[in-house]
């Protein structure tokens, strides 16, 4: 975390010619890993950062640098499931920008518990989880049902990339906004 120089990673991976970038930075790790993939030239043919490009000022801080990187947070926006309107209303009226990708998923926990609350008939905890363990019902993130060991069945893989200066919703299909650009433009291209 926090490094300044990533070229000994980006040099190998040049030299070895990888297609596909996988990474997990933190924000400002990732912007620097980009501006100096860019200042070396690597041109991997696809690009996934998870957590770095989440948040919607990574468009204004990159610029075109930042296009083509995709990220899986998990939900978009722009995904049209029930109580996605409402929501986005709600957030852009207080925050004066789309809703983050955190947001459905907190929110869909609400309706959940809510939900499971409802069912069990009381705030005994116990009772609680066992009613959540039964789950199946349509959130803001899509069905939502766990399995036997507690886990979430993943009801929303959204897949985001970066176009244009802004997050565009590739996956899943029925939603997506544009499709899926691969192999990136190499750094010259852009």
């Amino acid at each position: 975390m926090m490094t300044k120089d990533f070229s000994p990673v980006i040099l190998a991976a040049k030299k070895n010619a990888a297609e596909v970038v996988l990474s997990s930075p933190i924000t400002p790790d990732g912007m620097t890993m980009l501006r100096q993939m860019k200042e070396l030239d690597y041109n991997p043919k696809a690009i996934v950062a998870i957590r770095a490009p989440d948040d919607l000022s990574w468009g204004k801080a990159m610029g075109p640098t930042g296009d083509y990187v995709l990220l899986m947070g998990g939900w978009h926006y722009k995904v049209n499931y029930p109580g996605v309107d409402k929501l986005n209303a709600a957030y852009q009226s207080k925050f004066n920008r789309p809703a983050d990708m955190q947001t459905g998923p907190a929110y869909a926990s609400i309706q959940i518990l809510a939900a499971a609350i409802e069912k069990a008939g009381t705030l005994d905890t116990t009772k609680i989880r066992e009613a959540i363990a039964t789950i199946d019902m349509l959130t803001v993130v899509g069905r939502v049902k766990f399995r036997p060991n507690g886990t979430i069945i993943d009801p929303c893989p959204a897949t985001i990339q970066w176009i244009g200066g802004s997050q565009k919703l590739i996956w899943p299909k029925e939603f997506r906004e544009t499709s899926f650009v691969y192999p990136i433009p190499s750094w010259k291209e852009r």
